[in-house]
């Protein structure tokens, strides 16, 4: 409960004190037992009932909730409250009004079980509740960042939000939000600035994934607005900064590499695309045959089955590969390499992989024909059949070029840069 209960205090002969603390509009909840602590003081006496004086409708109202999970009815001038019992001292509570902060004093009279009076104030300590500038605040290695609705309440300053409205969409060049992430092809929608999230029902905000954008650095921010139980709002900002690594979170063999590999490798693994070769141990320099470069599109895309599925000769099939082989094909994304062969144990050059990550983004509905020129010192030696899978992906920033800014299209693909063709592709 955002309200806290401070001890007693006893003001002299025939006079009691009992405060509370709470915070924005969240009701100060009453106890029986203070006020019969209050009439012990006082009186010597156990309290038998008391009556309150209203505080100011500015400060606030008392309510009464007359049946446990019931609605609550504000209290009236002269009403008779008890110990115990159906209209218990404990059923009362205060509701400050919107925009108070301060203490109210309510003062009330009170009457012991052998009859003697006593007079008392309920002091009421409100602090002012978050009305802007409640930052929620992560921070990724470009991994996937999950929001948790705990970590907007954390920031709520003892309001009691219910939902969160986001008034902008993050900038494309930092990443993308979504609500219920699983693939680049399965989640529900990307976020907008109408749907409202709650934080303990659906669409629940605890769904909503922040996908970073591969390549990207800094902090992605957008403005929300949350709106309480009892009707009230206030505005917000969720923050998400990137930062690129210096060491891989899951590897040890990557030193050397660049912080965009790291990067690339950690988000696979994360998603349980890349398991490495063993633990710790990723290979980065390895070449990736197309049996394995199948099976990583195929966890990255989660693609349901397509129409006819065709069997290659040389897939046998308990390989672990055949599944994504198979699917992949039956999406038009592989088509083997004739006579009815797959060819799944040859290493993967850099333009067949090109070629079939065109086909998935087209699979997944995605752009994946942009036409352009390449300008690089080997684009010659693209051959033809992947020069326009080769060109579209330079044109969309997810081709990964040598150190030396070659395409190398005929050279095998290495476990380093099938990552970051495959980061760029999945997060783009």
């Amino acid at each position: 409960m955002p309200c806290w209960r401070t001890t007693f205090c006893s003001g002299g002969s025939g006079q009691g004190a009992v405060s509370y603390t709470t915070t924005g509009r969240a009701p100060a909840a009453f106890s029986g037992g203070d006020f019969d602590s209050a009439c012990r003081a006082a009186t010597g006496s156990a309290l038998h009932y008391l009556v309150f004086s209203l505080p100011s409708s500015a400060q606030g109202m008392l309510c009464f909730q007359q049946q446990t999970g019931g609605t609550s009815v504000s209290v009236g001038t002269g009403e008779q409250f008890y110990l115990s019992g159906e209209r218990g001292l404990s059923k009362i509570s205060f509701v400050p009004a919107y925009g108070f902060s301060g203490v109210s004093v309510i003062p009330f009279t009170g009457w012991a079980i052998d009859g003697r009076q006593f007079q008392g104030t309920v002091e009421v300590s409100v602090r002012a509740g978050a009305t802007s500038g409640s930052t929620v605040r992560y921070a990724t290695f470009g991994t996937p960042v999950q929001l948790s609705a705990a970590d907007f309440q954390a920031v709520s300053g003892g309001s009691q939000p219910s939902a969160i409205r986001f008034d902008a969409t993050p900038d494309q060049n930092a990443g993308r939000l979504y609500y219920q992430y699983v693939s680049p092809t399965k989640y529900s929608w990307q976020s907008n600035t109408t749907a409202a999230y709650s934080l303990a029902g659906d669409p629940a905000l605890s769904n909503l994934t922040f996908i970073p954008k591969a390549g990207f650095t800094g902090t992605m921010a957008i403005p929300y607005t949350a709106t309480c139980y009892d009707g009230t709002s206030y505005t917000g900002r969720l923050e998400i900064t990137v930062q690129a690594p210096s060491v891989s979170a899951s590897f040890t063999d990557l030193t050397g590499y660049s912080a965009q590999t790291k990067a690339a490798v950690d988000y696979l693994s994360s998603q349980g695309i890349v398991n490495g070769m063993q633990p710790g141990v990723y290979g980065p320099g390895l070449s990736i045959r197309r049996g394995d470069f199948c099976l990583m599109l195929y966890r990255a895309f989660r693609f349901d089955r397509g129409g006819t599925i065709l069997s290659f000769a040389d897939v046998p099939q308990d390989a672990y590969y055949a599944e994504a082989v198979n699917i992949l094909s039956s999406l038009g994304i592989v088509n083997g390499t004739g006579t009815n062969r797959f060819q799944p144990n040859a290493n993967i050059s850099r333009q067949d992989a090109a070629l079939m990550v065109q086909r998935t983004l087209r699979a997944a509905g995605m752009t994946a024909d942009v036409p352009g020129q390449l300008s690089h010192a080997d684009a010659n030696q693209v051959t033809g059949y992947a020069q326009g899978a080769v060109t579209s992906l330079v044109q969309l920033g997810i081709y990964p070029t040598t150190d030396t800014g070659r395409l190398n299209p005929k050279g095998d693909l290495t476990r380093s840069d099938m990552a970051v063709l495959l980061h760029r592709t999945m997060t783009r």
